[in-house]
């Protein structure tokens, strides 16, 4: 049990599989957009997949 380290939540759902969240400006790094909330690559977005969601630059 010593050997154990902690686990971020984001840590936690990569490994169940799930998605991280997108950051408030929505840059989620390279070949990555914000699509409903999550960060998800930009090679599977289709019009039948999920769109990336557009963030206006100032």
């Amino acid at each position: 049990m010593k050997n154990l380290r902690k686990i971020t939540r984001d840590s936690l759902k990569t490994i169940k599989g799930g998605l991280r969240q997108c950051p408030e400006d929505g840059d989620c790094g390279p070949n990555w957009c914000c699509a409903n909330g999550a960060c998800r690559l930009i090679s599977g977005a289709s019009p039948s997949t999920y769109l990336c969601t557009y963030y206006p630059i100032d």
